[in-house]
């Protein structure tokens, strides 16, 4: 295994803390342990544990993927680690539309996880768009993340906080391990004298 340079390093490092927190946060939501939220439901809280075990697996599938250092052998773990982040999408798309129905805020961010969605669905179906349409392609993603966030930001309340912001750091470092795997693509591409 090659040597990972100081900022993937400490991205795979950041990763595992994170992986760590979905897992517990899951057990927290899906076993009902301290955790009473006012005006949460259970079944909502339930849904947010699969939502957590659904993050802790794109985060894993992300961590072996960049383990396994982006070359052409490491494809398919590329593809499972896009698979299972598009699942993750789906998953906070339903939790935004069947419980926040009401609210705009919501609801736009909805049609922000439908649009990247679409985007990840390209990102694992198309052969390749070619360096500069996949890096403009990530570009969007990361704004669609960031516009999203913002709005989860919105309407956070106290006891919430800690959790959207574990949430809101998945999702950039998901997004940016996108980004990573980009480059380490197009320079093992390189390395190989392929296009």
């Amino acid at each position: 295994m090659k040597k990972h340079n100081l900022f993937t390093l400490a991205h795979l490092i950041l990763m595992l803390l994170l992986l760590l927190f979905s897992v517990v946060a899951a057990v927290m939501m899906i076993g009902g342990f301290g955790l009473r939220v006012a005006g949460v439901e259970r079944l909502h809280m339930l849904m947010r544990g699969v939502f957590n075990v659904a993050n802790a697996a794109a985060l894993l599938l992300g961590v072996i993927y960049l383990l396994n250092e982006y070359g052409k052998q490491a494809a398919h773990y590329y593809k499972a680690f896009l698979a299972s982040l598009t699942v993750e999408t789906a998953l906070l798309v339903l939790l935004d539309l069947l419980f926040d129905k009401t609210q705009v805020v919501h609801i736009t961010g909805a049609a922000c996880e439908v649009a990247k969605i679409v985007l990840l669905c390209l990102l694992i179906f198309k052969k390749d768009l070619g360096e500069r349409n996949t890096w403009i392609l990530f570009g969007v993603l990361l704004t669609l993340d960031v516009v999203g966030i913002v709005l989860t930001f919105a309407d956070a309340t106290p006891d919430l906080l800690v959790y959207r912001i574990a949430t809101a750091c998945s999702r950039l470092v998901l997004t940016v391990t996108i980004g990573l795997a980009i480059r380490g693509k197009y320079a093992d591409k390189a390395r190989r004298g392929t296009k």
